[in-house]
């Protein structure tokens, strides 16, 4: 898991998960995420738990901030997406602190 993805987010330098974080990203996740993502199965994108095991911190939360140019640049992001018949991430024109709480609840899904 060396793979940090393009974007803003170089470096995370992660604490222990912070519970009110996760609990204010699962109500993100809840809003803007789940029409596309489940934490269990595959839908129109790939289901999150475990993902934190499959992908390092900054791969996550870049995704989340620059899908369309991780769908085209990203090696692991355009096999996600030709898994999906070539749909690109939707830009949820998310913050940074909105990232990170939703990150922050995917470190809970293990």
């Amino acid at each position: 898991m060396q793979n940090l993805g393009i974007g803003p987010i170089e470096k995370l330098d992660l604490q222990p998960v912070n519970t009110n974080m996760a609990a204010e990203g699962q109500k993100i996740y809840d809003q803007l995420c789940r029409v596309c993502h489940n934490e269990i199965r595959q839908m129109e994108g790939p289901a999150h738990w475990g993902i934190m095991n499959r992908r390092t911190p900054e791969w996550v939360m870049n995704m989340m901030l620059n899908p369309k140019e991780m769908s085209q640049k990203d090696p692991i992001a355009k096999i996600l997406a030709e898994r999906v018949n070539g749909v690109e991430m939707a830009d949820m024109n998310l913050s940074e602190e909105e990232a990170r709480k939703i990150l922050e609840y995917f470190r809970t899904l293990q």
